[in-house]
């Protein structure tokens, strides 16, 4: 397991059926969160540990389903023991490796699901903190237009 320290903001907020963790990534930010992701996807790497401001993330490939799944989460304790679906795992590297290469995107978050018990979701979110909408002439540059 890769275990890294990241100097990003997080944050949970508790609802009643679906808590979720936010994650705060920036310009300065991105290259490291991304990297590790980058591991985990080409699975140079079973696992990584996340510690954000005090909420520790461990997450590990879920080869055998395109469902992502939480088997831990403690509000308490701040911690999130999930396995993520490659599926999943490419659309937050895309999400994360425009905005490195652009500075820019089209959304200024994803939210990624995973399944934790029969009836619950724990969400995880990728919140660029410094988003600047792409504009229609930058957007049709990338599309060839």
């Amino acid at each position: 397991m890769i275990s890294k320290r990241v100097q990003l903001q997080a944050s949970i907020h508790e609802e009643k059926l679906e808590p979720s963790i936010v994650i705060s990534v920036n310009g300065d930010t991105v290259r490291d969160i991304s990297l590790l992701f980058i591991l985990l996807k080409e699975e140079l790497t079973e696992s990584i540990e996340l510690i954000l401001n005090n909420i520790t993330l461990y997450l590990s490939i879920n080869k055998d389903t395109v469902y992502s799944s939480c088997s831990y989460f403690d509000v308490k304790k701040k911690k999130f023991k999930g396995l993520i679906s490659m599926n999943m795992l490419k659309y937050m590297v895309l999400f994360l490796l425009k905005y490195y290469r652009d500075e820019v995107d089209e959304v200024d978050h994803i939210d990624l699901d995973f399944q934790y018990g029969n009836d619950r979701e724990v969400t995880l979110t990728l919140k660029l903190d410094s988003f600047s909408a792409m504009s229609v002439d930058e957007a049709n540059k990338l599309i060839g237009g």
